[in-house]
């Protein structure tokens, strides 16, 4: 991978994310807030300040779930096709050994790479009892 390469593929990362922050700030801006100003938490967070608005905020809400589903999909999708792409290629190794030794060393980065996907998918699985943002909906 060539400089230019990687300049552009920073720049792209680095241009869409302040574009979806850029709606979502111009989107919330535009809301009308009364009352209470006070957030109850350590960190501002998009949720209490919707939260906290007077008007409706469904076209924020419906913003933030649209640009969600790429930020998620998208990487998830290219992890995936590399690891069966590394799948597919060991399982060509000729030899028992050769394979063993890739499946060894891909094993343990394909468990750190799960794991976080994983766990966050239990949680969500077992937090039947309440949808998500339920409060904030």
């Amino acid at each position: 991978m060539n400089i230019t390469l990687q300049a552009f593929l920073l720049s792209i990362s680095w241009f869409l994310s302040f574009l979806v922050t850029l709606i979502s700030l111009v989107l919330i801006s535009k809301l009308q807030f009364c009352g209470s100003n006070i957030i109850d938490h350590f960190f501002c967070d998009v949720a209490p300040i919707l939260e906290l608005s007077c008007s409706d905020t469904s076209l924020v809400k419906l913003e933030i779930y649209v640009c969600s589903v790429p930020i998620v999909l998208l990487p998830f999708l290219f992890i995936t096709g590399s690891y069966i792409s590394i799948f597919v290629n060991i399982i060509q190794i000729s030899s028992t050994t050769g394979r063993q030794k890739a499946f060894s060393t891909c094993s343990s980065h394909l468990i750190v790479v799960c794991m976080p996907i994983l766990w966050n998918a239990l949680c969500r699985v077992c937090r039947t009892n309440k949808p998500l943002l339920s409060k904030y909906e």
